[in-house]
């Protein structure tokens, strides 16, 4: 399965940043499932009666992130996917 990579370098502890990322998930009717190592997502909520719904997995190297997306919503731009990631994960 392919999908949208996103290698960004995060700042921040790694416990904590992946704390956040798991938060983050659960607020987002998210399943989540990894360790500070890699994971996978999927999920998200209903708006409007439509369901928001990612498809993804993550694994960490060192001080970077490589994010892959395999589903998102089509009204999604893939600009939008990019630039919440980098907002999330390179803030402290």
């Amino acid at each position: 399965m392919t999908g949208h990579i996103y290698v960004l370098k995060y700042k921040g502890d790694p416990g904590t940043k992946f704390e956040q990322f798991r938060k983050l998930a659960r607020t987002m009717e998210m399943d989540f499932e990894g360790d500070l190592e890699k994971g996978h997502f999927n999920g998200g909520p209903y708006v409007a009666g439509f369901h928001i719904s990612f498809n993804g997995k993550y694994e960490i190297k060192g001080d970077k992130i490589e994010v892959t997306i395999f589903e998102k919503p089509a009204l999604v731009t893939w600009e939008l996917v990019e630039s919440t990631l980098k907002r999330f994960i390179m803030e402290d």
